[in-house]
């Protein structure tokens, strides 16, 4: 964990993102909610591209499966 160089209040958290047996190392922005010597806890937005993960759909284009997969996350480490 890093601070983010464009926002003092959030930072920059890199680790490895594993989907189906494919891992990659992603770093994703965090927003601290708790930050003690004890306990950390902060809140992010994940977003990732689910055809990197070999997460495929044959269906029409039209439909409301989309490549682009977005999840809120919540972080908690002691």
């Amino acid at each position: 964990m890093r601070p983010h160089p464009d926002n003092p209040a959030r930072k920059l958290v890199l680790g490895n993102l594993t989907i189906k047996g494919i891992t990659k190392r992603w770093e994703v922005e965090v927003t601290p909610t708790t930050q003690t010597d004890k306990l950390f806890i902060a809140q992010a937005n994940l977003n990732f591209d689910r055809q990197q993960f070999g997460v495929a759909y044959k269906g029409l284009k039209d439909e409301l499966v989309h490549d682009m997969v977005k999840m809120n996350i919540l972080i908690k480490a002691r």
